[in-house]
């Protein structure tokens, strides 16, 4: 907008995930905690983030697959992150009491001016 003047850098996260259930229990009540971006020594918490789906009811059934959109902002300080490399991202999840993490090596992330 016109007349907006941003301060500090937004890192902002935005796709799809695909979750597949490779177990025979369904996993109940899911969700996705935050997300880590790591870069050499930089580690960056991206909480909370929000999955939103068309079909999701808060459970995977055995063996199923869901596909999310993924969306999530953090305002960081300075310019910390090395736009000329990649990040690994690493996916904190919880489902009733139980906590599980992913990650996806080799990201590229851009600047956008």
């Amino acid at each position: 907008m016109p007349g907006i003047e941003i301060n500090h850098p937004v890192l902002h996260l935005n796709g799809n995930i695909s979750i597949k259930n490779l177990s025979g229990v369904a996993i109940e009540n899911l969700i996705l905690r935050n997300i880590s971006v790591t870069q050499n020594n930089l580690f960056i918490n991206i909480e909370p983030i929000k999955l939103i789906s068309v079909n999701f009811s808060g459970s995977i059934l055995p063996y199923e697959e869901n596909t999310f959109l993924l969306n999530g902002i953090k305002r960081i300080s300075g310019n910390i992150i090395d736009y000329d490399s990649t990040v690994t991202l690493i996916f904190n999840f919880s489902s009733d009491g139980i906590s599980f993490s992913d990650s996806i090596k080799h990201q590229i992330i851009k600047k956008v001016y």
